[in-house]
């Protein structure tokens, strides 16, 4: 696979050029290998921190091969982070520790969402968390709203008021009026499904996302 220097969008207020990142569309990116030049700093803010996380949304929306080194040690836990690309090292033993268990936790598909007509389905199968299958109807406008902006005060006040419900759900991490959505947008299949799925390893799923009504979803409080 070629490798690049360029950075998934999404890394705003950062200095990417520290990093070796260049303006790219992360669409420009898919499948490929992208190397950071520098360790990614964590922990500084709990703001920051949400920033990096875009980052490495996009990239595995997008499933960049990130390769990046882990400096510090994020304000988040990992169970919530466990879906994002992960990293290959870190600068320290603690760093180092996360960076292992980080990485042998990921797997492609944990925690995603899909735009359908009207609505947006969610799937989370991270390690250490009761499996789910969400669907947001009335309201996915909000949702959708919310996966593109990084402040708080870039949404409407409609969408403002569903942030709280959004973060309840484990959906989204709110600090310092920074945003972000968790689940990134599924753009790859197939997705491997887990054996705690109920079937065989390595078996794959694809195809049109479950209607709104199929059985095992259900609707959040703000999406009646």
């Amino acid at each position: 696979m070629p490798s690049t220097t360029a950075a998934a969008q999404g890394s705003v207020g950062l200095d990417r050029e520290r990093f070796g990142f260049q303006d790219a569309e992360p669409s420009t990116l898919a499948m490929r290998t992208v190397a950071l030049t520098r360790p990614v700093p964590f922990g500084r803010s709990a703001a920051e921190d949400l920033l990096w996380l875009r980052l490495l949304r996009e990239a595995t929306s997008y499933a960049v091969r990130l390769r990046w080194t882990l400096d510090g040690l994020p304000h988040f836990p990992l169970d919530a982070l466990i879906h994002l690309v992960p990293p290959t090292g870190g600068t320290a033993s603690d760093s180092e520790q996360l960076a292992r268990s980080w990485s042998a936790g990921y797997r492609y598909g944990l925690y995603y969402y899909r735009q359908g007509p009207g609505f947006v389905s969610v799937k989370d199968v991270r390690p250490g968390q009761e499996m789910r299958r969400l669907v947001i109807s009335e309201g996915s406008d909000h949702f959708l709203a919310m996966t593109g902006a990084t402040r708080l005060d870039q949404l409407d006040a409609e969408a403002q008021a569903a942030v709280a419900d959004a973060v309840d759900a484990g959906l989204a991490l709110v600090a310092e009026e920074h945003l972000l959505v968790l689940p990134y947008r599924m753009r790859n299949w197939p997705v491997p499904t887990l054996p705690s799925e109920g079937k065989p390893p390595g078996e794959a799923v694809s195809g049109p996302a479950p209607h709104p009504t199929a059985r095992g979803w259900k609707r959040l409080p703000w999406s009646r």
